[in-house]
């Protein structure tokens, strides 16, 4: 096994540290003063009954027992948990807990480009990339998105603990990585390739830019067989999440019927193209990007081009230049899980789903960087502020689209079009605003435009709830209710629907199956009790 890779010493870096945070204060400094942005936040904030508990026992065993949002994430919860022990319902805070986080991500990668290239100033300009780059917005200025940050988080942490495990092969650094690799699988299903990028780590050191004798080749890939077994466990672990990850998301899988294996095979090389092209030029970002099968000459067979050509230029240079393989496969690795091969949910790709694969990519920038000869390195270091400063402008513009929900949805409008999720953030959004007549236009044209989404109605219902119209939001629950049996908010609406008519028993029993399938929120069982007499 290679030597350790050389660090820089000790407080060397104090200033690129310094720099660090202060892009990252520059492009995020005014998430504080931001809104919740209503999508997903409702589900993991605003309207769960455990999370807004705060830290308790019962909150704790529910975060380990929950499927709830499609996913399997206890430490995510428990996370959401302790900001509302600590700060209350209020959103700024949320935002700079995820702001926080990522800073300390890119100061993590920072460290880990640093021991792999060798080289603490081309570390800088990949940790840079990746702390401003517009792509990575939508995971910190989210509050939903706490997963992706909190993920890589841990992620980070177990890359660079393997590194100390290739050096040092002790029973302690080995425990070390498993126990960071285990929380970054308990913050998001993401790190199921955790892994498989660990494997990818221990390859490294024998294709190090500048070694020399670096080739990969399948003598090389049997001689790493043998680090495999130190791995199994998180093996095991990943297994066991992404089954679970199946399971909760059955729901949000699209059918066969709805959308066929073609066409999501269509989608793969188109989104993994797209996200090429952001990472490069990150313009016309947005929060959401609605699926739609794309146009085979125009789109698919250029994306099949791009993303073929470029794999083969990396398999046909691995003797050359196996870093390009390298980084290479760890975007296809860690990008796979959410490649679109199995369509879950309504979009075609998401910005967010780029925020580890997108460090196999930027490293390739951190080799180039390294490598440049010596009477070139001041053209190189003024690129490369360029490149940091050019991103940091963009990022910021980014982070401003996700001032509120207003910007946010416009923002969608605007790059994406129309759009059902669309049309309920704003009707949600209109309706705390008192622009009543605007939240009935968005809910029927949710409607009009998703007809068999229990969503839309439930929009509808809530609008026709704060303008009194009580047989409105009985008809449009009861419709809610038909395709989702189990949403718990729509079923105690209903009850408050009936409850206003005068139709008592009808509410107590909505009442308690609300109750029944979520017992922590508060409200269900006031609403109960009011309705049995106990409460005023």
């Amino acid at each position: 096994m290679a030597a350790r890779p050389e660090l820089p010493r000790a407080g060397s870096g104090w200033w690129q540290v310094l720099l660090l945070v202060l892009l990252g204060v520059a492009v995020y400094g005014r998430v504080g003063g931001f809104d919740y942005s209503r999508t997903d936040d409702f589900g993991y904030v605003l309207l769960n009954g455990h999370v807004r508990n705060g830290l308790g026992l019962e909150s704790l065993r529910w975060a380990f027992g929950t499927l709830q949002m499609s996913n399997w994430h206890p430490l995510t919860w428990i996370s959401h948990m302790a900001d509302v022990s600590l700060f209350g319902l209020a959103p700024g805070p949320r935002h700079i807990v995820n702001a926080a986080f990522h800073v300390m991500n890119s100061l993590l990668l920072w460290r880990l480009a640093a021991r792999l290239l060798r080289d603490a100033n081309a570390a800088l300009l990949v940790a840079a990339l990746f702390l401003v780059h517009p792509l990575h917005v939508e995971s910190v200025a989210w509050i939903a998105e706490r997963k992706d940050v909190l993920c890589a988080f841990f992620f980070l942490l177990a890359c660079l603990a393997q590194l100390d495990y290739s050096a040092r092969r002790t029973r302690g650094v080995w425990l070390r990585v498993q126990c960071f690799g285990v929380l970054a699988l308990l913050s998001k299903p993401m790190a199921v390739t955790l892994p498989l990028v660990l494997v990818l780590l221990d390859l490294w050191p024998s294709l190090r830019p500048g070694q020399g004798s670096g080739r990969l080749g399948i003598g090389l890939l049997r001689g790493y067989a043998a680090v495999i077994p130190d791995k199994l466990p998180l093996f095991l672990a990943a297994t066991g999440v992404a089954a679970l990850t199946v399971l909760a998301q059955s729901h949000a899988i699209a059918p066969i019927e709805q959308v066929s294996v073609m066409e999501r095979l269509s989608n793969v090389p188109v989104a993994l193209a797209t996200y090429l092209r952001d990472l490069v030029l990150p313009l016309g970002l947005a929060a959401f990007y609605p699926f739609r099968v794309p146009d085979l000459l125009r789109e698919v067979l250029p994306s099949l081009l791009l993303v073929g050509g470029i794999a083969v230029a990396c398999w046909r240079l691995r003797m050359k230049y196996p870093w390009m393989f390298w980084g290479w496969m760890w975007f296809l690795v860690t990008i796979a899980p959410v490649s679109g091969l199995v369509q879950a949910g309504s979009q075609s790709h998401a910005d967010r789903y780029m925020y580890l694969p997108s460090i196999g990519l930027l490293l390739w920038a951190g080799v180039v960087f390294a490598g440049v000869r010596q009477h070139q390195a001041r053209y190189a270091r003024v690129l490369g502020c360029v490149l940091v400063v050019f991103h940091a402008l963009l990022g910021w513009i980014q982070v401003g689209y996700w001032r509120d929900p207003a910007m946010i949805y416009g923002r969608v409008l605007d790059v994406s079009g129309e759009h059902y999720t669309v049309s309920v953030g704003l009707a949600a959004y209109c309706l705390e605003r008192g622009a009543t007549a605007e939240a009935y236009r968005h809910a029927l044209r949710a409607i009009e435009l998703a007809p068999g989404q229990a969503e839309v109605y439930a929009t509808l219902g809530f609008v026709a709830l704060q303008t009194q119209d009580w047989a409105l939001a009985e008809k449009s629950y009861r419709t809610a209710i038909g395709i989702s049996p189990d949403d718990a908010a729509s079923i105690n609406n209903f009850g408050l629907a009936l409850e206003k008519q005068g139709r008592l028993p009808e509410a107590t029993g909505a009442f308690r199956r609300a109750l029944e399938l979520d017992p922590a929120m508060p409200g269900f069982s006031r609403n109960l009790n009011r309705v049995n007499g106990a409460d005023p």
